[in-house]
């Protein structure tokens, strides 16, 4: 009998011990912030989009390199300057090649082999008036210092 008192006593901690676990609050993770804050665009609209940049993906920008944006339609260019950043701290200057072509030209050398940030806030907008559905971003690197990368003769 003490056998089958001891069982039912292990059964019946394990079943609280399992209770109790599944009762415990647990701390909700916060949620990491996006930064600029995403705003939908309204229903029934169709936001402009980049469909091309330079620096490309994987690609370096020479240190006196110029960033360039192409934008599916016309855009409202006062916007787009006001929207356009590039960080950490680089100011420059803006030229438009045409009505979607943007290039921004930093006012001084970017620091070789250094990362970049570059974000079009939401608030930018079309020639139409509509907004980008979203801040556009995306980071590239500048070209480094030259390095030995091969020695001849070999040791």
């Amino acid at each position: 009998m003490t056998r089958r008192r001891s069982h039912q006593a292990i059964t019946t901690i394990v079943a609280l011990t399992l209770l109790v676990g599944a009762c415990a609050r647990r701390p909700t993770p916060e949620p990491s912030p996006t930064y600029p804050p995403y705003t939908p665009p309204p229903e029934g609209s169709v936001a402009p989009r980049v469909i091309q940049r330079t620096p490309e993906r994987g690609e370096e920008l020479p240190p006196d390199g110029r960033i360039e944006l192409v934008f599916d339609r016309a855009m409202d260019r006062s916007s787009v300057e006001t929207a356009l950043q590039v960080g950490p701290g680089v100011s420059g200057s803006f030229e438009w090649a045409d009505g979607r072509t943007v290039r921004f030209k930093p006012g001084r050398h970017l620091k070789r082999d250094q990362e970049y940030l570059v974000t079009v806030d939401a608030q930018a907008k079309a020639a139409d008036g509509e907004s980008l559905d979203g801040a556009y971003r995306f980071d590239f690197r500048t070209v480094g210092y030259l390095e030995v990368s091969q020695v001849v003769p070999a040791a």
